[in-house]
C-alpha cells in the first residue's frame, strides 16, 4: 500500500494537491484573416505547462520498500518494468484539415528534488482475479534501473490527431519528470512550453459550419474556446453570404446544458422548432419509400434504437425525452437496416451513426440500443490479445477510441419488461426531485477486502467529502446485510470496487444478485458504478447479470459494468475519474462516463489495460438521467477580476433548487454560497444561478439557465452586487457588470 507523506510544492506557495496549470499563450486559430484562398498557411499554438506541486510517499512490497512519485489529476507511466514517472495527457485544438503537424518545447525549467529516490517500477498488467489470487509483481527491469540515463529520457509524445466534441484535436503525453536510477537523481517539470504547428488547408477560414454538436468534454480541449469563437465567426460569414443562418441563433436553441424542468412545467410546450421536426416512432411496420433518418435537417440529441417488436414498449422513456433539450426519437432496427444496408446489423446501426454523426443538423450524443445482445448485438473488440463484448463500437465513430457518443443499452428483448424499466427511468426525475440534503447527498463506497481496493475508495472518499456523505462498506469490516440496509436507506451514487462476477460483488459483504432483486429502494434509484470483473457479461443467454438484475428490478437508474475480467491496476483509475467527472459538475451517467473515458484515452495514451477498461465497461440504463445537480460546476475556485480588483471566488455549496413563478412561466433557480478572497482576506458570498431574465430575447417565458447574481459582503454597510452569465458553452468563465458608488464596473471570472 502507497503510504503518502510529503507534499512538495514545486510553484512558489502551492497549496497542497494543486492541479497543473496549463494555459494558451498563443492561439493558431487567431490567425488574421487575408490568406489567399488557395493558400496553405502554417499555424502555430504555444501551450504552457506548469507543476503545482508532487506528492511522495513510499510503497512496501514484500521486503523492498520504493519511493512514489505522483501529480494530482496525472497519471504515471506504465511500461512493465520500468520507474513510474508522472505524466499527462493534453488535447490542444487545431484547425479541421491541419496536417504536418510538429511538436517541440522551449523555455523548460526543471527542478530537482532533494533525497536520493528508489522509484517504484511500474507493475506486471493483472486481472482482479489474479491480484487476488496474490500474482502483484513488482520487478525492476535492469535495463532502467542499472543505467543512470535519464528516465524517459524524453518530453513528450505526441500520439496524432483525433476529434472530440467535432473538434480536431492534437493529442500528446506529457513527462512530467526525468530520473536517473543508479544515482536517484530525480528532476521534475517547473514549467515547460510547447509550440504546435501545422499546416492550414485552403479555405479553412470561410468554410461554413452548419452542424450544432454540444460539447461534453469541451472543457478538456486546450484552446476549445477560440475554436468555438471561430465558429461563430463562419456562422457570421455564412449568413452574409446567402447562407443558412444558425438554428442556434434564430430558433432559441439551448443545448443540452440548462438546468431539469421542473415536473409542473412539463405541459409546457418546448422552445419553438418550427423548421426541423424530431422523427416521430414508425405508425406501423411497412419500411417507408421516403428516407427517414438520411435527412440532413434533423435535430435529436437522443435516439432509440429498437426493433419493431419494442417500438410501443420504450414510448414512456421516448416521450419523456421528446422536446426541449434532447428532442429524441426513436429509429427502428428494420428501419435502420432499410437504409443503411451491410452485411450485419451491427455494421448497419454503425453505419447509420456514423452518418448521422457528420450529417445532422445538431447529431445524436445519446443513443439508448434498446434490447438484449439477442436483438441489437454487441460488438466482439479485440485488444491487447483479448476479446471484449462491448457497445463502445457504435460510440467511437472515427474509430480512435475517445467516444463521440454517450452510448447506453436496455438489456431485455421482452416487451413487457421492456416498457415496465421504460416507465422506471421516465419517473426518476421526480424521484429524484430537489435536492435537500436528504438522500441525494449520499454515497455508498463498497470495496473488496484487500489493500489496492479499500486504497482506491479511501481517495475517492476523501475527493468527494466536500460534496458528499460518504459511508464506507469495506469487506474486512462490514456486513452484506449493512450494504443492503445502506442501499435501502438510499444513496445517489453506489460504488463498488473488487473482485466480481457475473453474479455477485464478490467480496465477502457484497451483493449477489438475490439480495440485488430483494432491495427495497425503488423509489431512490442510485447511479451504480460495478468496477469489477464480469458484472456486464450481457452476452451469456444463460445467466442474468448483476447489471441486468439491477436495472430489468428497478433498482438502478444506471448501472456501469465490466463485460469480461477487468484489469486491476486500469480500474483503479477508471474508477477515480468517473467521480472526478462529478465533482467537476457532471449530471448525468453519460456525462460522466463519457469524460471518464475520454481521460482514460487522454492520460494513458497507448496503455493497453486502460484501452481495455474504454472498450470492456457498458452503460445501461438513461445516460441523460439528472443524478446530481445540474449546476455542480459552479463549485470551485474561479479567479476573478473586477476593473482590477483582483481575487479568488470559493464557491463550496450549492444547494435549495426550485422553481420561480411568474405569471405562467416558472423559471428553475439554484442557490449557492461561498467565499470572496483578496489580499489574504475573506469575505462572505452568496447568489443564485437561473430564474427569470428580461435580456432573453425569444418568444415566451424569459428563462436563463445560465445567469447569475451574488453579493460579496466587504463590510456591514458595502454590500456589493455582481450580475453576469456563465459561458453556455465550456462553462468556465462568467462575466457581467457591479455597480460601486452609483458608477458600473466590468468583472470577470476564470475557474481553475
Amino acid at each position: 500500500m502507497v503510504m503518502v507523506k510529503e507534499w512538495i510544492p514545486i510553484q512558489k506557495g502551492a497549496k497542497e494537491d494543486s492541479a497543473s496549470v496549463k494555459k494558451v499563450k498563443k492561439s493558431g486559430l487567431k490567425a488574421p484573416r487575408g490568406i489567399a484562398p488557395d493558400q496553405v498557411r502554417r499555424g502555430v499554438t504555444r501551450i504552457t505547462y506548469e507543476t503545482g506541486g508532487v506528492w511522495k510517499g513510499t510503497f512496501e512490497h514484500g521486503q523492498v520498500t520504493y519511493d512514489t512519485l505522483s501529480v494530482p489529476r496525472a497519471a504515471t507511466t506504465a511500461e512493465e518494468g520500468g520507474p513510474e514517472i508522472p505524466q499527462e495527457g493534453i488535447y490542444v485544438a487545431v484547425p479541421d484539415g491541419a496536417t504536418n503537424v510538429s511538436v517541440k518545447v522551449f523555455d523548460k525549467k526543471m527542478q530537482p528534488v532533494p533525497g536520493a529516490w528508489k522509484l517504484r517500477p511500474a507493475p506486471k498488467p493483472i486481472t482482479e482475479a489474479e491480484y487476488i489470487a496474490g500474482k502483484e509483481e513488482y520487478l525492476p527491469r535492469s535495463e532502467f534501473y542499472d543505467s543512470d540515463d535519464e528516465y524517459p529520457g524524453k518530453d513528450f509524445e505526441f500520439l496524432g490527431l483525433k476529434v472530440l466534441d467535432g473538434v480536431t484535436v492534437a493529442h500528446l503525453i506529457l513527462y512530467l519528470a526525468q530520473y536517473k536510477p543508479l544515482s536517484g537523481l530525480l528532476s521534475v517539470v517547473e514549467k515547460m512550453t510547447l509550440e504546435i504547428g501545422y499546416d492550414v488547408p485552403p479555405q479553412t477560414d470561410r468554410a461554413p459550419r452548419k452542424q450544432m454538436i454540444s460539447p461534453i468534454v469541451g472543457d478538456m480541449i486546450l484552446d476549445f474556446e477560440n475554436v468555438r469563437g471561430k465558429e461563430r465567426e463562419l456562422d457570421l460569414l455564412a449568413g452574409e453570404e446567402g447562407g443558412e443562418a444558425q438554428l442556434r441563433e434564430e430558433a432559441g436553441w439551448m443545448g443540452s446544458d440548462g438546468l431539469t424542468l421542473d415536473p409542473e412545467m412539463t405541459t409546457r410546450p418546448p422552445i419553438p422548432y418550427e423548421p426541423f421536426t424530431p422523427i416521430e416512432p414508425l405508425p406501423h411496420p411497412h419500411i417507408p419509400a421516403v428516407s427517414l433518418l438520411k435527412r440532413t435537417n434533423i435535430i435529436s440529441e437522443y435516439v432509440i434504437i429498437t426493433p419493431n417488436s419494442l417500438r410501443q414498449s420504450v414510448q414512456p422513456l421516448l416521450q419523456a425525452k421528446s422536446g426541449w433539450p434532447h428532442y429524441a426519437m426513436a429509429a427502428t432496427t428494420e428501419t435502420v437496416r432499410a437504409e443503411f444496408p451491410a452485411t450485419s446489423l451491427k455494421k448497419s446501426i454503425k453505419a447509420f451513426l456514423t452518418w448521422a454523426w457528420n450529417n445532422w443538423r445538431c447529431p445524436p450524443r445519446y443513443v439508448v440500443l434498446a434490447g438484449d445482445s439477442d436483438t441489437i448485438p454487441v460488438h466482439l473488440w479485440s485488444v491487447g490479445g483479448h476479446t471484449y463484448a462491448s457497445d463502445h463500437y457504435y460510440a467511437d465513430i472515427r474509430d480512435s477510441l475517445a467516444p463521440e457518443i454517450v452510448v447506453s443499452r436496455i438489456p431485455t428483448s421482452n416487451a413487457a419488461t421492456m416498457r415496465q424499466i421504460c416507465q422506471r427511468l421516465a419517473g426518476y426525475e421526480n424521484l429524484r426531485g430537489p435536492d435537500w440534503g436528504g438522500w441525494q447527498n449520499e454515497v455508498i463506497l463498497v470495496a473488496y477486502q484487500a489493500a489496492t481496493y479499500k486504497q482506491c475508495s479511501d481517495s475517492i472518499a476523501t475527493a468527494i467529502a466536500p460534496r458528499f456523505r460518504v459511508t464506507k462498506r469495506y469487506g474486512d469490516s462490514s456486513t452484506r446485510k449493512q450494504v443492503v440496509d445502506k442501499m435501502n436507506s438510499g444513496v445517489l451514487v453506489a460504488n463498488y470496487r473488487g473482485h466480481g462476477s457475473k453474479t455477485a460483488w464478490s467480496s465477502s459483504n457484497g451483493l449477489r444478485t438475490q439480495e440485488i432483486r430483494g432491495l427495497k429502494n425503488e423509489s431512490r434509484p442510485p447511479m451504480v458504478f460495478c468496477i469489477a470483473c464480469q458484472n456486464a457479461w450481457i452476452d451469456d443467454p444463460n445467466t442474468e447479470t448483476v447489471v441486468e438484475t439491477f436495472l430489468r428490478e428497478g433498482k438502478a437508474v444506471a448501472v456501469l459494468g465490466a463485460t469480461r475480467s477487468s484489469p486491476t491496476y486500469a480500474n483503479n483509475d477508471f474508477d477515480k475519474y468517473l467521480f472526478q467527472g462529478v465533482m467537476e459538475g457532471e449530471i448525468s451517467p453519460g456525462r460522466i462516463v463519457q469524460r471518464a473515458k475520454t481521460r482514460m484515452v487522454l492520460n494513458h495514451g497507448n496503455s493497453s489495460t486502460h484501452q481495455q477498461d474504454v472498450v470492456m465497461y457498458m452503460l445501461f440504463g438513461d445516460p441523460t438521467a439528472k443524478v446530481a445537480s445540474d449546476v455542480e460546476f459552479l463549485r470551485g475556485t474561479w479567479d476573478m477580476d473586477h476593473d482590477g480588483w483582483k481575487g479568488a471566488l470559493d464557491i463550496t455549496r450549492i444547494w435549495q433548487h426550485r422553481v420561480e413563478k411568474n405569471g405562467n412561466c416558472g423559471y428553475p433557480v439554484w442557490s449557492f454560497s461561498g467565499t470572496y478572497t483578496r489580499a489574504g482576506k475573506k469575505y462572505p458570498l452568496k447568489g443564485k444561478i437561473g430564474g427569470r431574465d428580461p435580456n432573453n430575447r425569444n418568444a415566451g417565458c424569459k428563462r436563463s439557465d445560465h445567469k447569475v447574481d451574488f453579493t460579496i459582503d466587504f463590510a456591514s454597510n458595502n454590500h456589493q452586487k455582481f450580475t453576469g452569465y456563465i459561458t453556455t458553452w465550456t462553462r468556465n468563465v462568467m462575466a457581467g457588470c457591479t455597480w460601486w458608488s452609483k458608477r458600473p464596473f466590468a468583472w470577470y471570472a476564470k475557474k481553475h
